[in-house]
């Protein structure tokens, strides 16, 4: 099944799944692993692994929330910062990187759980930093992975597009 680059809004982002291939900023990416949040009150979200398919193995995520009638995406890849620079800026509310300083706006805490590995739930605890120019810097905190960092954008619907799932 091919969804054509516009309108995206026909495009169910919220079940998309393994081997779904898509476009992001004129780079191809095929999803590989598939991860579900569950932020209570705050709602849902899915966090889709990709890869790119040219070749050059670059990881990223596309993380989907589903809002009322429309979509918000998050782009973003692994970043390596130590963690205790991670715990600190949980605490502190906020964070320096890439030369930029970020302040926390946001925190969630909810569990996820691996849909692809198959994982039981497990809780995790999530902040939210931005810097002037909307970048985002999100640590997740669990028990088994300790503070991790990703590093990226939201983006806007028309910035995916040939959207194609495996048959």
């Amino acid at each position: 099944m091919i969804f054509k680059k516009k309108p995206n809004r026909n495009v169910p982002f919220n079940k998309l799944t393994i081997d779904t291939t898509l476009t992001i900023n004129t780079i191809n990416w095929k999803i590989v692993e598939i991860t579900r949040y569950d932020w209570s009150t705050d709602g849902h979200s899915l966090e889709y692994k990709l890869i790119s398919t040219d070749g050059k193995g670059y990881e990223a995520f596309l993380e989907v929330e589903r809002l009322a009638s429309a979509y918000e995406f998050l782009f973003y890849e692994d970043v390596a910062i130590d963690g205790m620079l991670l715990l600190g800026a949980t605490q502190s509310g906020n964070i320096t990187y890439l030369d930029e300083l970020l302040e926390l706006d946001k925190t969630y805490k909810g569990s996820m759980k691996n849909e692809t590995t198959r994982t039981e739930w497990t809780p995790v605890e999530s902040y939210i930093f931005y810097d002037q120019n909307d970048a985002m810097l999100s640590i997740e905190k669990t028990d088994e992975a300790g503070c991790t960092a990703f590093y990226g954008f939201e983006i806007d619907n028309d910035t995916i597009s040939n959207v194609v799932k495996p048959k």
